[in-house]
């Protein structure tokens, strides 16, 4: 199946070959992306409630619990040792069961998803201009100063690192053990003219830590592992959907110009 938060307020169950509708559940408000694990689905709605579904094949799926974190969310879960991690509002949350197990709360709105590195720490960027590396039992050891906004969600590697945007254009990779700077690039500075350079997709690094992501000035970038420059692509429109990367090394990037790009 193809698990999509379509229109409605409802999370569409589509048929992978024939994309025929098999079921739809609804929400209170807008779901965002789901997370699979195996026969459960976790889907955290704009309202701030966080669900978890039980899949029945092509039969709707039962809603085992729902748990309501906030009035506001922009946070997709995620997932590590049967802890679900998400966002309402300014707090990170971590669910065990249905129940709250820890919260950590930030200075401001935070409007990406939580992420897991290797050893556990989870971290999430906050519009209190940090980025936070949060222990599995929900001790803050390290903030990271952005210095801007950031509504870009981290991307992380086996080997223990942190990337994410921020709305001055950068992408900067972390050490998810201690926070400390391994690397940053910049798409493209702000100007006198342009100011919206912003970095509003999580970025895709490939095995090679190669780092692609796209812009709110339309423009999709590549940087190799040494920050040198591999593509600059402009889309015609603003990129903040998140690029996939395939399996023979195509990116695969919208934007709202209306168009879907492979980049091979």
């Amino acid at each position: 199946m193809v698990l999509w938060p379509g229109p409605r307020d409802a999370l569409h169950a589509l048929d992978a070959r024939t994309g025929k509708l098999r079921w739809r559940v609804g929400f209170a408000s807008q779901p965002l992306s789901p997370l699979v694990d195996g026969e459960r689905v976790y889907v955290q709605d704009a309202g701030g409630t966080l669900s978890a579904l039980a899949l029945r094949g092509s039969a709707p799926p039962r809603r085992l619990w729902s748990l309501e974190l906030g009035t506001i969310s922009y946070s997709s879960p995620a997932l590590s040792r049967g802890t679900v991690y998400t966002a309402a509002g300014n707090t990170l949350f971590a669910v065990r069961d249905g129940r709250v197990a820890w919260r950590v709360r930030t200075g401001g709105l935070i409007e990406t998803s939580p992420a897991v590195a290797s050893g556990g720490v989870v971290t999430i960027g906050s519009n209190d201009h940090t980025q936070y590396g949060v222990s599995p039992d929900g001790e803050v050891r390290w903030r990271y100063d952005i210095g801007d906004l950031t509504y870009s969600s981290a991307a992380t590697t086996p080997d223990g690192l942190v990337y994410f945007g921020d709305h001055r254009g950068q992408v900067t990779a972390l050490d998810a053990r201690t926070g400390r700077l391994r690397y940053r690039v910049i798409g493209q500075g702000r100007t006198a003219s342009e100011k919206n350079v912003g970095v509003w997709t999580m970025p895709v690094v490939d095995a090679d830590h190669a780092v692609y992501f796209g812009t709110h000035l339309g423009h999709v970038h590549g940087f190799d592992a040494r920050g040198r420059r591999l593509l600059d692509v402009d889309l015609g429109g603003v990129v903040d959907s998140y690029p996939a990367l395939t399996a023979d090394g195509t990116l695969i990037v919208g934007s709202e110009s209306g168009t879907l790009v492979a980049l091979g």
